[in-house]
């Protein structure tokens, strides 16, 4: 019993030291042909509710499958619970008005930009970008601190 009390301490705290590390700042990133050089914290929010046009076409969406990475992304670049999230998807689809994002690991969403020219997705930032990739903004946390995001890297 002591055994299975040690290993699940050992599996939360793994588990809090890679959240807090790597997730509390994020590359949003798009294909390198994509016609956009930069975008604001209120322009990454409307993309991922649909309310928003990279070049005046909506954009092809992903999210990571990671529902723990997929959960801090939407509260702290968004502004919106998962289950808020879901509810607005859940609409949208309800209404024909689209369908929600393909949920893919970090590896295939980034090769999934790397293929397809107005794809937007977000990554952790201690992630590289690969060539065909292009950061259009970065969330550096809550505090602003561009330094905690590179001691992560």
């Amino acid at each position: 019993m002591m055994l299975f009390y040690s290993r699940l301490l050992s599996l939360l705290v793994g588990i809090l030291v890679v959240t807090s590390a790597s997730a509390n700042c994020w590359q949003v990133v798009v294909n390198q042909s994509t016609p956009v050089s930069h975008l604001s914290q209120l322009q990454v929010q409307a993309i991922y509710t649909q309310h928003y046009q990279v070049n005046g076409e909506t954009p092809t969406l992903i999210d990571l499958a990671d529902e723990a990475l997929r959960t801090q992304f939407y509260q702290e670049v968004v502004g919106m619970s998962l289950n808020r999230w879901r509810a607005h998807w859940a609409r949208l689809v309800f209404t024909g008005q689209g369908n929600p994002p393909a949920q893919l690991s970090i590896e295939q969403t980034l090769s999934a930009v790397q293929k397809t020219i107005n794809t937007v997705a977000y990554i952790p930032f201690n992630k590289q970008v690969p060539s065909g990739v292009k950061v259009v903004y970065v969330y550096e946390g809550r505090e602003g601190n561009a330094e905690q995001c590179l001691d992560v890297r």
